[in-house]
């Protein structure tokens, strides 16, 4: 009996878990361009280099699409970085397509 009440317990704290902690990070990096696709509604933020990210550490686009909750403010985060040049990251989830990165999730330092 304690086995699957031990059992429970841990599904249920495997389904509290964050997504964001079960996301991919990309590298730190300043964002040095930005493109906007109104076709689409999708946003783009290139650094210097590909964002690193595991499972497409070739992405050289990190994309925010349309269906992403709270796209407006992680945009305005995004361009405030970018306008004040500082380094940011992403978490997300890699795109199908190994030169795209899907972002949910922005941090902003320096």
């Amino acid at each position: 009996m304690k086995a699957k009440l031990k059992f429970r317990v841990l599904l249920l704290f495997v389904g509290l878990v964050p997504f964001s902690a079960m996301a991919v990070q990309t590298i730190s990096q300043p964002i040095t361009q930005v493109l906007y696709n109104a076709s689409t509604d999708y946003q783009y933020f290139l650094g210097s280099v590909a964002w690193g990210a595991s499972g497409c550490s070739t992405a050289i686009y990190v994309q925010i699409l349309p269906s992403v909750s709270g796209k407006q403010n992680l945009l305005a985060v995004a361009l405030a970085a970018y306008v004040a040049g500082k380094t940011v990251y992403f978490q997300g989830t890699c795109d199908s397509n190994t030169n795209y990165f899907d972002a949910t999730y922005i941090s902003v330092s320096g």
